[in-house]
């Protein structure tokens, strides 16, 4: 679990370096195949039971395509649109949309303290987005509102996949859902590809592609199931708590990025909300946090 707070913390600021120099859609054609391939791997080389079965095959599609292409556009847009700081504490609180969620659709009830951690997230988030830099980009408050989007997204994927997570791995539903939803990345990303220059590209796309690829995707998710295995959800879902701080940290050193007070003050109430909802909710299995 160590190892995927550190490569996912990174991970937000290796992206956003990367779409800065080529749009989304050419970054994550560039970057899906290598995670598909490693997780493919690994699927067919340990599962006993690789291929879907037939009546499996439908829930899959849906969630290989909401969780990569749409989800990939909202998120990765969103990035190059705002700043890798607030990416990383906007997707933070996907543990209490996923909280939300069971609620309202799972009719499952939520105690007090889960509905304080609630209220302290949603809070946090609103300061966050009203709190502006004073050289902030006018799309910002737009890709802050397009990463939110993404934490939905997620929640979707997050609940429709617990069904198939009683039957079936964490990495079977992860690897099928990045098998089947890279084509779709690759073909929005040809237009782009098409016309790319690419003795233009410089270390850091292709790096990052490398890193966001095999690592992010594909290690880190690996990690995930590990972990969940191992410590139980619950427990696992705490230590993804401390993929923010990891964020903050490398963007403020490697990005140079720096917070207002009010943002400083939202970050904080929002992280605070996360951490009491998911010690007061218990987070199921999921196939990974939102990647990132």
């Amino acid at each position: 679990m160590t190892g995927v707070v550190l490569i996912w913390g990174i991970n937000v600021s290796v992206m956003k370096l990367a779409v800065g120099e080529v749009s989304p859609l050419v970054f994550n054609a560039l970057r899906f195949p290598l995670g598909a391939l490693l997780l493919g791997a690994l699927l067919f080389r340990f599962e006993q039971r690789p291929w879907p079965a037939r009546g499996e095959w439908r829930e899959m599609i849906f969630l290989g395509i909401l969780a990569h292409p749409i989800y990939q556009l909202c998120f990765l847009t969103g990035l190059a649109l705002t700043t890798a700081s607030h990416t990383a504490i906007l997707v933070a609180t996907t543990p209490v949309f996923v909280a939300i969620a069971d609620h309202f659709v799972l009719r499952e009830r939520l105690g007090r303290r889960e509905w304080i951690g609630i209220g302290l997230s949603l809070g946090g988030v609103l300061l966050l987005t009203a709190a502006r830099s004073p050289g902030a980009a006018s799309g910002s408050v737009l890709g802050d509102l397009l990463v939110l989007a993404s934490g939905v997204l997620w929640t979707t994927y997050t609940i429709r996949s617990r069904p198939l997570l009683k039957e079936r791995t964490p990495v079977w539903v992860t690897a099928w859902a990045l098998l089947i939803g890279t084509p779709f990345v690759v073909v929005m990303g040809i237009p782009g590809l098409l016309s790319l220059e690419w003795g233009s590209l410089t270390a850091v796309t292709w790096g990052g592609g490398v890193y966001a690829g095999l690592l992010a995707l594909g290690t880190a998710y690996l990690f995930w199931a590990i972990g969940i295995r191992a410590l139980g959800a619950s427990r696992a879902a705490i230590f993804s708590n401390l993929i923010p701080i990891v964020a903050l940290a490398v963007a403020a050193v490697w990005l140079h990025e720096t917070l207002p007070l009010l943002a400083w003050v939202g970050a904080g109430v929002a992280l605070a909300g996360v951490w009491v909802t998911t010690a007061s909710h218990f987070v199921r299995p999921a196939p990974g946090s939102p990647e990132a």
